[in-house]
This record gives structure tokens, sequence and C-alpha cells, in this order.
């Protein structure tokens, strides 16, 4: 199966999600893009097939510095993330203000277990920005450090949904 064809077939199998919205017209650095309101935020899952495989990025549909200040912070908690989702096929880059999960699919998966590569490519990114989105937009705007956001997102990982001060219980 050609790489186009099999991206085309899992797109369609991920714009029958509800959470999930086709744009009609994808930017000129994206095969396809959704856009997805996650928790606490709104997010863009972009897709564009590269060499031997296809990229997934997801991010913020906004930029989510909002204080200079805290871009350090963000860079700081981003490689934080990195380290503790050594698990994970894909890494949290900064990118100018805003923080982007990237992850690759190599063309082989995507013939090979259609599924498991749409979850490689939507669902992962997608899980990972509605779990954190409150660390991650705490530091972006200046409210938390990096090292009490990792604190934080150690307790996620460890214990469950922590009672942190300043983050909604809704969590």
């Amino acid at each position: 199966m050609e790489l186009t064809s099999a991206l085309e077939k899992i797109v369609q199998d991920q714009a029958g999600d509800a959470f999930y919205r086709l744009e009609s017209e994808p930017s000129c650095t994206d095969d396809f893009r959704f856009f997805v309101n996650a928790d606490y935020i709104t997010l863009i899952v972009s897709v564009k097939s590269m060499g031997e495989g296809v990229v997934s990025r997801s991010f913020a549909s906004h930029p989510i510095v909002t204080a200079t200040e805290a871009y350090r912070e963000l860079i700081s908690f981003c490689n934080a993330l990195n380290r503790l989702e050594e698990q994970s096929l894909g890494k949290f880059v900064v990118n100018g203000y805003n923080l982007t999960y990237q992850s690759y699919c190599p063309e082989a998966i995507l013939e090979a277990d259609p599924k498991k590569a749409q979850e490689f490519l939507f669902a992962e990114g997608v899980r990972l920005w509605s779990t954190l989105a409150m660390p991650i937009l705490l530091v972006s705007r200046g409210q938390w450090r990096a090292q009490k956001a990792e604190g934080y997102v150690k307790e996620i990982y460890h214990r469950g949904i922590p009672n942190y001060d300043g983050v909604p219980h809704a969590l």
C-alpha cells in the first residue's frame, strides 16, 4: 500500500471521531489538519508525510507563552517532560511561543498496523496534552516554575491527579 493512501485511510477513520474536526483546506506545512477540543485547551493536530513515514504535531491553537520571562521555564519544563516521557515515540519541543508534541510513524507501522499508527499519530499527543495542559499552561504564563510543574507531572504519573495549590480541581 502506498504511504499517501494509507495515511488518507487513517485520516478518514480519525475524522469519524466527534472530538476531531478535520480542516477542509490544510496549510502549506501539513497534509491534514484537525482541531481538537481537549481539556482546558483547543489543539491542532497536524500530519504530514515525510520520507518513509508520517510526522504528527500536536500543539495549542494559539501561542501559550504569555509572559516572556516564562519562556526559559517552558524550555526547562519541556526538557523535563521529555525525560519523563521516555516510553513515548514522540518528544515535546518549544516552537516559538508554543509547545509542540511531535511524533513520527514509519511507513512499515502505518501499513502493518493502521490502528497502532492512528494511535501514534493522533491519540498520543492529544492524550499527553489533555493530561498535562494545566502544568504546561501554568508554566507558560509564568505562574509556576518548571521544577514545580515537573513535581506535579511526577505525581500524576505515580499516584494519579494530585491536589496542588493553584490547580483547578476539575482535573
